[in-house]
């Protein structure tokens, strides 16, 4: 019998199309098919502690009396803060440092020897606040006592890894839900988890504390919310 050669190239066509459609379509055919999701839970959480870093700058010609100030102003801000109920296991200094400030005008001899013109003596004092309505009055107390900086207000959660458990909880059950709906679609069944891969993240939210709000008597100060989000993704066994 002979086969003309448009029957043969039809016919090939007709095979490329069926090999298209077992490929695209194993979640009908194969019983090991998979289908993998992303679920997310999202956990809405007021922050119940802020941690305070602050700054003591002094300055003096001589590196002794730029130290004794800058020693004066902590120790003096270390006890009103103590005396505002925070406890001293929730205080300690950090970052200190004394270094020379020099003459920034230029000499006409490029060899010269930079001239010191002062000493800058630098302590840092960072505080844990578990009340956070403290914070209003105490700020503007911290910069009386000599606080020359507050760089930022970072509001965490204290109990962080049980409500991270709670996002955790929900971005399963998101994947799960998202499984069923694209297996029915699919005109196909959900199986078994083959592998789960977490992935999440939480970060306090920083707040700058502008110097000039210092002269106020209360500054104010809000917490607001947080969310703690967890990511998981899922693989699961897909049957007809």
């Amino acid at each position: 019998m002979t086969v003309g050669l448009n029957t043969l190239t039809k016919a090939g066509a007709a095979l490329a199309v069926a090999g298209t459609l077992t490929l695209a379509g194993p979640a009908l055919a194969d019983e090991t098919s998979k289908i993998t999701v992303t679920g997310t839970g999202v956990v809405t959480v007021t922050p119940d502690k802020a941690l305070v870093t602050s700054r003591v700058v002094t300055q003096n010609k001589d590196a002794k009396a730029a130290l004794e100030e800058n020693s004066k102003k902590v120790s003096a801000m270390i006890e009103m803060i103590n005396d505002a109920g925070i406890e001293k296991e929730n205080i300690q200094t950090s970052g200190f440092d004394i270094s020379p400030v020099y003459n920034n005008l230029r000499s006409a001899d490029q060899n010269a020897t930079p001239e010191i013109v002062a000493y800058r003596v630098s302590n840092g004092v960072e505080i844990s606040v578990s009340e956070i309505g403290k914070l209003g009055s105490l700020l503007p107390s911290m910069v009386s006592e000599g606080a020359n900086s507050i760089g930022n207000i970072q509001f965490v959660v204290s109990d962080e890894n049980a409500k991270l458990d709670q996002a955790r909880e929900a971005a399963v059950a998101d994947a799960i839900r998202k499984a069923k709906l694209y297996a029915t679609a699919l005109g196909g069944q959900l199986g078994n988890v083959i592998s789960m891969q977490e992935g999440g993240s939480y970060s306090p939210r920083p707040e700058p504390y502008m110097m000039r709000a210092a002269m106020d008597s209360t500054t104010p100060i809000a917490a607001g919310q947080e969310n703690l989000t967890a990511n998981v993704t899922v693989t699961f066994e897909l049957s007809q």
